[in-house]
């Protein structure tokens, strides 16, 4: 207890730079624990679910001429034919996406937002979360009953008041639903993120109804909770006994398709996918980085007090204190500056929370758990042993005649070793946050095929056709507009596919990327050239004419001999031919444009169809793109629609949060980046603290001689160097590493070039070099006969 007093009397005393090596551990726990917390949270997907080990998603799995492809959708009667079929199957389920960002408005006007899904009856019994109100088996098996989560139910006024209330979804206002019972909100930690769940039986009132199809309208997610003990592999005989007796086998063969199902655990559907285990990796190595960079600063400015330090040890030990006694002392330092740094860091995680959630996306609460406390407490220990056992081990060893005898400690190598390791991580982060801002910006700036600026875009989902084509008439009239169109799907979203075949010829050729219906001067507003043939004709209702990108053209060469061009010819697409003799013409080729973003392109070909009627999206280009153009036009919209929540949105500001993701990435970089040279300066102005006072003679006897100033700071600098200069270059191959790792998600890269590396290196280099020089510098021009004299 009484070294606990002691311990906390000195923490103010000057010359061991305590509130420097606390403030620095701290910043470093704070990081390095959150990116840890991050890792676990998304390894820690779906494991909250019982029985989670026997739940599996079902994989469809299509071999056609292409070649072999896998999707997570599966046709609506799967799932309850594996039910019905399998008897190693225990449950199954299935759901659709209804609407993504739904409003649901209520009769007196009240709106609210979430996530909505179509799920059949089963659903709560692969996927049970608690009921606080209504039956789901009766619920989920009656049309136009829907459950909510607690979220909504609170916001309806509570779950008692929720039960009973109707409302509609902005985007079909036609349909009435009713709210027959509440759920428990799921956490976030899963990959189902939905907050109503409209019946199954409703489907045939928002959409085509294929819930018990076997072939097509893939638009399903099919669960299946197997038998205790059973693998998915028993799976196999029965699936292919299920495929004799529902799927036409003679006419796929035909096509050329054949088509199975696997299934992929629960567990492993997010922490298993390629992109979270990539960002698991890097995460996890970043946050090692930042904690064995503040333990060993922690270490480095400690041992570096051990000149001043040494006669107390020896004054210790002539009272009797062992070499025991001064270890458990110096593990008792530690363990009260650790406990203090943790309560900083706590601090700091606390009003930090915002820019933690804007930059990984994760709110505190969720990161911090009951279940990774376990996890982040071992981390913790990990660092008190590593922090407490290096000082303790060097301070009991100094023998005290040694200290007596006025100890210097001229074997810095170690010391060396330790600055060295944190030169490594200023110049792995700060190279590493060049590699991301390189990539993000090529990304931002390349060209998509069409023109973004001054063009926005608003949704009319939901509007009748007459109201849309008034929004776009009187949008067209708006002074701030130059002209105005309509288009079913925007190139940075998902795209649907469809099959290509040719007149007499059943095959299934390849899939295209259907954009689907567009409105006049379409091609022209985005600035999207035709290469070949003319664009459609315009004003003609139901318009046989289908226009076909670069890559179309490039792609049926592989089955159609067209030496005279592909424009004229006719093809079937399916969903939009009924039989294989309503075939449409091709009338133009447009030049090929990027649909979805970089790191999640669709490399189909792709078609567009036209519609004189104006489709889900409106697409505006103003002559000059202002939030003042956009907040009028905005208002006009909305004088139009009373009814609908109407925004207009930049196309190119959309593009750009697309890309959210990787400019979070750059944002942890940059926030680690700072850490690391903090924390690397802190352990600097240890060092050089310690080196002054260990050669203030040396440096006094220099400017007796002649040296100046310059040359004092030039000696430190050149010291330095040595070390810094090969742990930098060694930490920018860390981060081309690191990145490279990264940079794999991206089919198109900026690749890191010599000068960024070199640039990178010298910006940290000058900073070091900086810093050094300026903590020098009193000892430099220090009185040299005051040194002198002070030997």
């Amino acid at each position: 207890m009484n070294d606990l007093r002691i311990r906390f009397r000195s923490l103010f005393k000057s010359g061991n730079n305590n509130l420097i090596k606390i403030a620095s551990l701290s910043i470093g726990l704070a990081s390095g624990l959150v990116l840890i917390a991050k890792v676990y949270f998304e390894q820690s997907y779906n494991d909250f679910f019982p029985d989670k080990e026997r739940i599996y998603q079902v994989i469809s799995n299509y071999s056609t001429t292409e070649g072999h492809k896998s999707y997570i959708q599966t046709p609506g009667a799967v799932a309850v034919g594996m039910k019905t079929e399998l008897p190693e199957v225990e449950v199954a389920t299935r759901f659709t996406w209804l609407t993504y960002g739904a409003v649901m408005v209520t009769p007196d006007k009240k709106k609210y937002t979430g996530n909505i899904i179509l799920g059949d009856s089963c659903l709560f019994d692969v996927f049970p979360r608690p009921v606080l109100a209504g039956d789901v088996k009766e619920v989920l098996s009656s049309p136009m009953q829907v459950m909510i989560s607690k979220e909504i139910a609170e916001k309806m006024g509570g779950t008692d008041r929720a039960v009973g209330q109707t409302f509609i979804i902005d985007s079909r206002p036609d349909k009435l639903l009713t709210v027959g019972g509440v759920f428990e909100d799921i956490p976030r930690n899963s990959h189902l993120d939905y907050d109503v769940v409209v019946s199954m039986p409703s489907i045939g009132e928002f959409t085509w109804d294929g819930s018990m199809n076997w072939v097509g309208n893939d638009r399903y997610m099919a669960y299946v909770k197997l038998l205790p003990g059973i693998h998915p592999a028993a799976l196999s005989p029965g699936i292919e006994k299920m495929k004799e007796k529902y799927l036409p086998q003679d006419e796929m063969e035909k096509n050329g398709v054949d088509t199975n199902w696997d299934f992929k655990p629960l567990l492993e559907i997010h922490a298993g996918d390629e992109e979270t285990r990539r960002m698991a990796l890097i995460l996890s190595l970043l946050a090692a980085a930042l904690l064995f960079t503040a333990v060993m600063n922690y270490v480095l400015i400690v041992i570096s007090s051990l000149v001043n330090r040494t006669k107390e040890m020896a004054v210790n030990k002539c009272y009797g204190a062992s070499g025991k006694n001064i270890f458990a002392r110096m593990f008792l330092e530690a363990s009260v500056d650790l406990t203090l740094a943790l309560a900083i860091a706590v601090l700091l995680i606390f009003f930090f929370r915002g820019n933690i959630l804007s930059l990984l996306g994760t709110t505190v609460n969720d990161l911090f758990t009951a279940k990774s406390a376990l996890l982040l407490a071992g981390v913790y220990l990990s660092v008190v042993l590593a922090a407490a056992f290096i000082p303790g081990y060097l301070y009991a060893r100094i023998p005290v005649a040694t200290a007596f005898r006025t100890f210097t400690e001229n074997k810095r190598h170690w010391k060396l070793g330790l600055l060295f390791i944190q030169f490594i991580a200023a110049g792995l982060f700060v190279t590493l946050l060049a590699i991301i801002e390189r990539q993000y910006t090529f990304m931002l700036d390349r060209n998509p095929g069409y023109a973004c600026e001054n063009l926005a875009f608003c949704s009319l989902s939901g509007v009748t056709p007459e109201l849309r084509q008034k929004a776009l008439d009187e949008t067209l009239r708006m002074s701030e507009v130059a002209d105005v169109s309509s288009c079913s799907t925007l190139f940075f979203n998902f795209f649907s596919g469809n099959n290509i075949k040719l007149p007499g010829d059943e095959r299934n050729l390849f899939n295209i990327a259907d954009q689907y219906s567009v409105g006049n001067d379409y091609l022209k507003l985005m600035e999207i050239p035709v290469i070949e043939g003319r664009s459609f004709t315009e004003n003609t209702p139901s318009s046989k004419e289908v226009m076909v990108s670069r890559a179309f053209v490039d792609k049926i060469a592989q089955y159609a001999d067209w030496p005279d061009g592909v424009t004229g010819k006719n093809i079937y697409i399916s969903e939009h031919s009924r039989e294989l003799s309503d075939v449409y013409a091709i009338c133009g080729v447009f030049e090929d444009v990027q649909l979805g973003i970089i790191g999640n392109s669709d490399p189909r070909p792709s078609v567009m169809f036209y519609s004189d009627k104006p489709s889900r999206y409106l697409v505006i280009k103003f002559h000059e793109l202002t939030p003042e153009a956009l907040q009028k036009v905005s208002a006009r919209l909305a004088q139009l629609l009373p009814d609908k929540d109407v925004a207009v949105y930049s196309y190119a500001a959309e593009m750009t949060g697309k890309y959210g993701d990787s400019a979070k990435f750059r944002d942890s970089a940059l926030a680690g980046g700072i850490i690391a040279l903090l924390i690397c300066l802190a352990g600097l102005t240890g060092y050089t603290n310690d080196e002054m006072n260990r050669r203030r003679k040396e440096t006094a006897i220099r400017k007796v001689n002649g040296a100046t100033i310059a040359d004092v700071l030039r000696l430190f600098a050149s010291s330095i160097s040595r070390i810094a200069v090969p742990a930098i270059i060694t930490g920018s191959m860390l981060a081309w590493l690191i990145a490279n790792t990264w940079l794999t998600k991206f089919a198109e890269k900026a690749s890191p070039t010599l000068p960024l590396f070199a640039a990178c290196a010298l910006a940290v280099l000058l900073v070091i070099l900086a810093a050094v020089s300026l903590n020098c510098y009193r000892a430099a021009s220090a009185n040299p006969s005051e040194s002198i004299k002070s030997e």
